[in-house]
């Protein structure tokens, strides 16, 4: 598919420099591609020298930073949470309810670290935490005596 993608997008760069006076639309047309398309890539060639190659090929979406980690204390205080909610809460918080908990924590605020934004990473994965561990280690003990 990716060979199909550089071979529209060299037919739009030869057309766009045989017609400099065509519209987006008109190009768009000619080609069978959409106007976004078009534009997208009439910026990029723009940007980049005449006979590049490489500005043919797609650019990569992954990311290119990796994530911030999560501070110990914080993970800490998700286990805790989770093992004896908050404010009369009648069940273990979950994703959600956690975003809603952790900025109100006061100990949390003063500690100044940033906050989980999503409900992904360590917010849903107790494994990640550690409390599936603890569980497991708490109620083995208790089998034992």
């Amino acid at each position: 598919m990716e060979a199909q993608w550089i071979a529209d997008r060299a037919a739009l760069r030869c057309l766009a420099r045989q017609h400099p006076d065509w519209t987006q639309q008109e190009l768009a047309g000619c080609l069978g591609r959409s106007r976004r398309f078009v534009k997208k890539w009439l910026k990029r060639f723009r940007q980049a020298p005449a006979d590049d190659q490489a500005v043919l090929h797609s650019r990569s979406c992954a990311r290119k930073t990796r994530p911030p980690t999560v501070h110990p204390r914080i993970i800490e205080r998700i286990v805790e949470m989770r093992e004896s909610p908050p404010e009369n809460l009648q069940r273990v918080p979950g994703p959600k309810a956690l975003l809603y908990y952790l900025p109100r924590d006061r100990e949390l605020q003063a500690l100044g670290a940033p906050l989980p934004r999503s409900t992904r990473t360590s917010l849903q994965d107790p494994a990640a935490t550690g409390l599936h561990s603890r569980q497991a280690d708490s109620s083995s003990q208790g089998g034992e005596s």
